[in-house]
C-alpha cells in the first residue's frame, strides 16, 4: 500500500508573478501586431492617395494634352496652306489658290504671280480631258493626257515638299509666297508647348513630338470635300452621286476620264480638325493634305525622354494624343484670256469651223514650222531673235492649233462649261457677220497674210463659264509682239484644193518663272481701245444660259485696260521703243486677261 503524497503548491507570490509576465507579455504581442497593422494600413492608404493625386494629375494632363495637340495640328495645317513650289509646266503651285502678291513670286518684268492650287490644276486637267473626249479630236486628247502627267507630277513635287516641310528638314527648306521659310514642325511644337504652360504645375515633360501627312478614309456617306465646284452641265461631267459632295468633287477618291485617275485633296472652308481615326499614310496616288500630330506627355520624373520605347513601366506612365486638321480652300484668280481669230481677206470656204483647223486631213499630214522667242519680246527688244524650234518630232499644223485652244481654254482653270467649248470647236465660220468691205485681193502675200489682221472676232469667257465672240473693227493688240520664250507657229497647206496660209501665235504656252520667260506666261495686254472698235456681239454666248450683260466685254470696263499710245511701231527709235513696251507691259493681265492665243487663216489662191 502505497503512502500518500501531498501534491507540492506553488507559493502565491510566484503565482502572481507569473500571470502578471503572461499579461505583459500578451499586451505587448498585441500592440506589436496593432502597431504593425496600422503601418500596413497607413501604408496602404498612402499608396492609394498617392496614386489618386497621380491619377488626377494624369487625367488633368490629358486632357491639357489633347487640347494642346489640337491647336499644334492647326497651326501645321495653316503652316501648309503657304507652302509653295514652283512647277516647270504650271509655275506656282500650292495646295490653296492665293493671289498674285507674294514677293517671292516676281517674274523677270517685275509683277507678281499668281500661285495655283493643286485642286484647281487638276480640276482644270480633267475638264480639258471632259472636252477632249467628247469632241472626239484626237490632237485634243492627246494634248489633255499630257496635261493630266503634268498635273500629277505637279501633284508629287508639291507632296515631297509638304513631307519636307514636316519633318522638320533644315537643309531642304520650303518657303511661302513672300520667300519666307516656312517651318510646321517648329511652329505646332511652340504652339503645343505653350497651350501646356497653363497646366497648373503639373510640370510635364515632353517626350515625343511627331507631324506626319496622309489622307481621309471616307467612313461615311457625307465624305470630305475638296472644294472645287463640279463642272457643268453635269450631264457631260462623268460624275457620280458617290464622288460629289454638295455640288463638289469629293476628295481623296478616285474620279475619272476614261482611263485617266483624278483624286482631289480634301480642303475645308477654314482651317479644320479632322477625325484622326480615317487618317491614312500616303499611298503616292492621293495628294496628302491632312497633317496629323502625335505627342507623349509624362509626369515630372516619372520618365526619362526616351525611354518609352524600351521601359512597359515608362510606358504605362506616359500620356498620348493625336489630332488630324487640313488646311483651307483658297479663292481661284483665273485670268481669262482671249482668242482672237482674223481672216485678212475674208471668209475661208475649206476650213469652216476650230474643229477642222484641228482634224482635217491636210493639216495633220502638213507640219508647221515652229518659232520662240529669244531673249526678250521679239522684235522690240535689244539682242532678241526669234528661234526656230528644232523638235525630234515634227509638229503638224493641226496639233499647233489644238494646242492653242488648250492653251486658251486653260487661262479661265476649270470655269469653262463643258457644252460651250464644244460648241466654240463646232461654230460654223459662215456664221459670224464677215465684213466684205474688209475681203482684200487675191494677190495678197504671205507676209500681209500675217500681219494685216482684218474680220476679226474675238472669243472671250463670261462669268458663267459661256463663250462669247464679238466682231471688231482693228485689232487693239500689238499680236506682231512675240513674248519672251512663248511659241509662234506659220504653215501652208492645200485644203480642199485652196492653198491656206496659217499662224498662230501662242501667248500662254509656256508658264511660270522657269520655262515662261519673263512674262511668265502671262495674255498679251492690249494697246489702245476706243468705243468705235467695239462693234457687235455675235448673236448670244454660244452655249449656256447666262444673264443679260450688254457690252461688257473685258477691253471697255475691265482695269487691264490703260488708255493711252499703242506699242511703238518697228520704224521709231529703239530707245523710244524699250520706252513704251515698258510702260506697254504695266498693263496687268495677271486678274483680267488679255490676249491668249491669236488664230490667222489666209486664202492665197482659189483654183
Amino acid at each position: 500500500m502505497q503512502r500518500f503524497r501531498p501534491a507540492r503548491t506553488i507559493p502565491s507570490a510566484l503565482t502572481n508573478h507569473l500571470l502578471r509576465t503572461n499579461f505583459r507579455l500578451s499586451c505587448r504581442s498585441q500592440k506589436g501586431s496593432m502597431l504593425i497593422l496600422t503601418i500596413f494600413v497607413l501604408g496602404l492608404l498612402s499608396i492609394l492617395l498617392g496614386f489618386s493625386i497621380w491619377f488626377d494629375r494624369a487625367l488633368l494632363l490629358q486632357g491639357l494634352n489633347g487640347h494642346a495637340v489640337e491647336s499644334a495640328a492647326l497651326a501645321a495645317a495653316v503652316d501648309l496652306g503657304k507652302i509653295i513650289v514652283n512647277d516647270p509646266h504650271y509655275g506656282f503651285v500650292a495646295l490653296t489658290d492665293q493671289p498674285p502678291t507674294g514677293k517671292a513670286t516676281v517674274s523677270q518684268d517685275g509683277q507678281e504671280q499668281p500661285i495655283q492650287g493643286i485642286n484647281t490644276i487638276l480640276a482644270t486637267a480633267r475638264l480639258q480631258m471632259l472636252v477632249a473626249q467628247e469632241s472626239g479630236n484626237a490632237e485634243l486628247i492627246a494634248l489633255a493626257e499630257q496635261d493630266s502627267i503634268a498635273a500629277n507630277d505637279a501633284a508629287h513635287l508639291l507632296s515631297k515638299a509638304l513631307d519636307t516641310a514636316l519633318a522638320g528638314d533644315i537643309n531642304n527648306p520650303v518657303y511661302d509666297c513672300n520667300g519666307q521659310a516656312v517651318n510646321p514642325l517648329e511652329d505646332a511644337r511652340r504652339v503645343y508647348l505653350n497651350n501646356l504652360r497653363s497646366s497648373f504645375g503639373l510640370d510635364p515633360q515632353l517626350v515625343s513630338f511627331r507631324l506626319s501627312s496622309g489622307w481621309l478614309r471616307s467612313d461615311s456617306s457625307s465624305g470630305i470635300s475638296s472644294g472645287i465646284s463640279l463642272p457643268l452641265p453635269l450631264s457631260l461631267a462623268q460624275v457620280s452621286g458617290g464622288v460629289t459632295q454638295n455640288g463638289d468633287y469629293k476628295a481623296y477618291v478616285n474620279i475619272p476620264v476614261g482611263t485617266h485617275d483624278f483624286y482631289f485633296a480634301g480642303l475645308g472652308s477654314q482651317p479644320q480638325l479632322v477625325d484622326a481615326k480615317n487618317f491614312v499614310a500616303p499611298d503616292g496616288k492621293r495628294t496628302s493634305s491632312v497633317v496629323r500630330v502625335d505627342a507623349t506627355l509624362a509626369l515630372k520624373g516619372s520618365v526619362q525622354p526616351g525611354q518609352n520605347k524600351f521601359n512597359p513601366l515608362a510606358q504605362a506612365f506616359s500620356i498620348c494624343a493625336s489630332a488630324c486638321a487640313q488646311p483651307a480652300v483658297g479663292t481661284d484668280f483665273p485670268a481669262p484670256g482671249v482668242l482672237m481669230l482674223s481672216f485678212p481677206n475674208g471668209y475661208v470656204p475649206s476650213i469652216d469651223c476650230l474643229s477642222a483647223l484641228m482634224s482635217d486631213y491636210d493639216l495633220r499630214t502638213t507640219n508647221a514650222q515652229l518659232y520662240r522667242a529669244q531673249g526678250g519680246d521679239y522684235p522690240y527688244e535689244l539682242n532678241t531673235s526669234l528661234a526656230q524650234e528644232n523638235n525630234n518630232t515634227p509638229c503638224s499644223t493641226s496639233r499647233e492649233f489644238a494646242k492653242g485652244f488648250r492653251d486658251w481654254m486653260r487661262t479661265a482653270h476649270r470655269q469653262v462649261r463643258i457644252d460651250a467649248a464644244l460648241a466654240c470647236l463646232n461654230l460654223q465660220f459662215n456664221r459670224l457677220p464677215f465684213d466684205q468691205s474688209d475681203t482684200g485681193s487675191d494677190e495678197l502675200t504671205a507676209q500681209d497674210a500675217i500681219s494685216t489682221p482684218t474680220n476679226l472676232f474675238c472669243f472671250e469667257f463670261m462669268p458663267d463659264g459661256c463663250i462669247k465672240a464679238t466682231h471688231r473693227n482693228r485689232d487693239i493688240y500689238q499680236h506682231e509682239l512675240i513674248t519672251d520664250k512663248q511659241e509662234s507657229s506659220i504653215s501652208s497647206a492645200t485644203v480642199k484644193s485652196c492653198l491656206v496660209m496659217l499662224s498662230c501665235h501662242d501667248y500662254v504656252n509656256a508658264l511660270g518663272t522657269i520655262n515662261g520667260g519673263k512674262h511668265a506666261g502671262r495674255a498679251l495686254p492690249p494697246g489702245r481701245f476706243s468705243p468705235a472698235d467695239h462693234r457687235t456681239s455675235y448673236d448670244n454666248p454660244i452655249a449656256g444660259v447666262t444673264q443679260d450683260i450688254t457690252d461688257n466685254s473685258q477691253f471697255a470696263n475691265d482695269t487691264c485696260l490703260v488708255l493711252g499710245e499703242p506699242v511703238a511701231q518697228l520704224q521709231q527709235p529703239q530707245q523710244q521703243q524699250q520706252q513704251q513696251l515698258a510702260r506697254f507691259w504695266q498693263r496687268d493681265t495677271r486678274r483680267c486677261g488679255g490676249l491668249a492665243v491669236s488664230f490667222q487663216i489666209s486664202s492665197m489662191q482659189t483654183n
